[in-house]
């Protein structure tokens, strides 16, 4: 098939974007964003300097086939374009409001034609294994990509791919349902408020939009910019990104010690090392200090702040002990967080973990999916999702989900590790090998993969490779607090005084057995029948039966 048109990119300032790759660049770095500011800012761009009413934003971004609340998904895109460009609604620098109008984008704007671009620049990067180089029509090839790139000793090279892939997923992942909801929270369909009703929605959702946007920026360019870079790398969900992603937000503290969203970044930031999380890398005891006390220092400095009170909330989950007032105090600060901003997609994110792992399922995916709607495009979220999905005996459309993760993103070191367990969980070993490897490339040294990798060895039958492996496991257990990564290899070596000796350290710890991977690996799988007939297998899996983990991802 031919390749579709092309369309140039848009340069302002510092800025680029291109709508083929579906990226927002920051001299030269990806900026995060969400599908409906993109579209947006795309609209504004094409017809820089002249009026784009509400009408037009709705006719292009939100389609007349959807129910969808469009007034304050328009002024939250218009609040978040705000935040990611550093501009202002009283002191508009890139874009001006024209109130019940619409709105003007006032900054120079260069084009540059698609001949112009190097063959690096014309798409998106996707890894391919060698001699096969997909084209416009290598979508098949390409989608093949995470089980073939790995090379003996090497790693993948890296060529272009048509974006039809990356629009063709995010095609499937928007075919959701939309709906409004009255103030009841409740399922609404029809037309959207008109004339003074409208009015009032949309000035009132503006200002609540513009106000959590403006409380998560700094007055100081430094900061901010410091910031935004702190959490570019933390979205990677990998170790190395996540530990460079302190040395950011610490810079930020510095250069504005008053901004309140860089120190719940920081506080986030510690809890995701040192919690038992797929990218943990510190024992929590060494972590749990800093992080409660940037937390704090958060919710001190501007109290109406969501982030700060999500912030909160998963140090809280990830890094203490857990009890029952823990848990109030846990979900109280997720709710918060919520009313504060209902489209945070993190805070949804972390609160469907905090309610995974209190075996609360069916809400946790109410809370993963909204996160989905509100951020499509994040791996993390869909393949979060996914595995949700799968703990709770929806395994078609979890493993569908987990593998369109990797689809979007072939590099996530998340989405390829949740792959990974899924397929070695369901015995699909070859698979997960594969996916296990394409983990350790981005992220070397996890113990998730050198424990995943141990397992499905010895349960390939490969005694002297798991042993190998689990001799580099046990140099990292004590420093990094992984007992129950331990016990599962042991698991699959059959070897009962090791399984145990590692399960009772596990339930010993402030951390649940599994963690994020409780819902594949949990003690009613198959691969423990064989332990079930001894009576301290048995007291633990009874124990464990209580609702009594303290792990998110």
């Amino acid at each position: 098939m031919a390749p579709g048109p092309r369309h140039a990119p848009f340069r302002f300032a510092e800025f680029e974007l291109r709508p083929d790759a579906f990226e927002l660049l920051r001299n030269s770095e990806r900026i995060r964003l969400q599908v409906q500011p993109f579209r947006v800012l795309e609209l504004l761009l094409e017809q820089a300097g002249e009026v784009v009413t509400r009408d037009a934003l709705r006719a292009r971004v939100w389609p007349s086939n959807v129910y969808v609340d469009f007034n304050h998904g328009l002024n939250n895109a218009i609040a978040k374009l705000r935040e990611v460009l550093g501009d202002s609604a009283e002191s508009p620098r890139y874009i001006e409001t024209l109130h019940r109008v619409g709105y003007r984008f006032i900054h120079p704007v260069d084009t540059c034609e698609s001949s112009e671009l190097g063959q690096e620049e014309q798409g998106v990067q996707i890894p391919f294994s060698k001699g096969k180089e997909p084209g416009w029509s290598g979508a098949k090839d390409v989608l093949a990509t995470p089980s073939t790139a790995i090379q003996s000793g090497s790693r993948p090279r890296w060529r272009t791919a048509s974006t039809a892939l990356v629009m063709c997923t995010l095609f499937s992942v928007l075919t959701g349902i939309y709906i409004v909801r009255n103030n009841a929270n409740n399922a609404v369909e029809g037309p959207m408020p008109s004339g003074d009703i409208g009015d009032a929605i949309e000035t009132e959702s503006d200002r609540v939009a513009t106000a959590q946007v403006s409380a998560a920026r700094s007055t100081n360019a430094a900061a901010h910019e410091s910031y935004l870079r702190g959490r570019h790398l933390w979205n990677q969900r990998n170790r190395q990104s996540v530990t460079k992603s302190l040395e950011y937000f610490r810079n930020a503290i510095e250069a504005d010690p008053q901004f309140a969203a860089a120190y719940a970044s920081l506080a986030i930031a510690y809890a995701t090392l040192g919690g038992n999380t797929l990218v943990k890398s510190i024992p929590a005891e060494d972590i749990r200090h800093a992080a409660i006390v940037a937390a704090r220092r958060a919710i001190e400095l501007d109290p109406d702040l969501a982030d700060a009170h999500w912030a909160m909330a998963g140090v809280l989950s990830l890094l203490f002990p857990k009890s029952e007032q823990t848990d109030l105090e846990i979900e109280q600060e997720y709710r918060l967080a919520l009313a504060l901003d209902p489209t945070s997609a993190d805070a949804r994110h972390g609160y469907g973990n905090f309610l995974s792992n209190r075996r609360r399922g069916t809400e946790a995916i109410a809370q993963y999916r909204e996160a989905v709607l509100l951020d499509p495009l994040s791996s993390n979220f869909i393949g979060r999702l996914g595995l949700e999905l799968v703990a709770n005996h929806q395994t078609d459309e979890g493993m569908e989900l987990m593998q369109r993760a990797v689809e979007l993103e072939p590099w996530q070191f998340n989405a390829n590790l949740r792959l990974a367990w899924a397929y070695a969980a369901y015995g699909r070993y070859s698979e997960a090998e594969r996916a296990f490897a394409i983990a350790e490339l981005v992220s070397p040294g996890s113990p998730h993969v050198l424990a995943g990798r141990s397992f499905i060895a010895a349960r390939s039958g490969d005694v002297a490779t798991a042993s190998a492996l689990v001799e580099r496991l046990l140099v990292q257990a004590e420093a990094k607090d992984v007992p129950a990564l331990l016990a599962i290899v042991y698991v699959g070596l059959q070897d009962k005084e090791g399984a145990l000796k590692w399960f009772a350290r596990a339930r010993a710890s402030s951390n649940s057995l599994f963690g994020p991977m409780a819902g594949l690996l949990g003690l009613d799988n198959p691969i423990y029948d064989w332990l079930r007939d001894d009576p301290v297998f048995d007291r633990l899996a009874r124990s464990v039966r209580d609702p009594n983990s303290n792990a998110d991802t």
